[in-house]
């Protein structure tokens, strides 16, 4: 049996009166789990709570493996075409359109996989939304400056590779 009583004070001063007048009408009932709303509502929170604050503290160590993982796959695909770049550059291809190559191509595959994700975002909200405290899954600003720090790293790899090809 559950018994919510009001108060307009201090809701722990009135626990041991509280349980007198109880135990005045009935000496055999067990008061085992008194507690405030307050403390209630700490325990219904606590769990979601936990979990949030666990997917926020592996959030960034997910976006820096995306970056890594980004950077690697733009450098070794430049990398690879080393000899058609060659090749370009010897039948007349200027530095600007090699460089414009290379950064469409670049582009193409990271607007790609950012389109992906934000589908797999929209598709799996609802999955995440429940282990989620007092955040959407789909929130726009974190989206916006996911999706720019993906693409910064993406630029930075391809002007890595442009600073250090001739």
């Amino acid at each position: 049996m559950s018994l919510f009583v009001p108060t307009n004070g201090d809701p722990n001063a009135l626990m041991n009166p509280l349980r007198e007048k109880l135990w005045g009408l009935d000496n055999e009932v067990t008061l085992a789990n008194m507690k405030t709303m307050d403390e209630r509502l700490s325990e219904l929170q606590s769990q979601p709570r936990f979990r949030t604050i666990l997917l926020s503290a592996f959030a960034p160590l997910a976006l820096m493996l995306t970056a890594l993982g980004i950077y690697g796959v733009l450098t070794q695909s430049v990398a690879f075409r080393t000899r058609e770049i060659g090749v370009r550059m010897a039948l007349g291809a200027t530095r600007e359109s090699v460089f414009q190559m290379i950064l469409v191509d670049a582009l193409r595959t990271v607007l790609m996989g950012l389109g992906l994700g934000f589908a797999a975002t929209v598709f799996l909200a609802r999955t995440v939304a429940g282990l989620l405290y007092n955040v959407s899954p789909a929130n726009p600003p974190t989206l916006a400056g996911i999706s720019a720090i993906v693409l910064c790293v993406a630029m930075l790899a391809i002007f890595q590779y442009a600073e250090l090809r001739p």
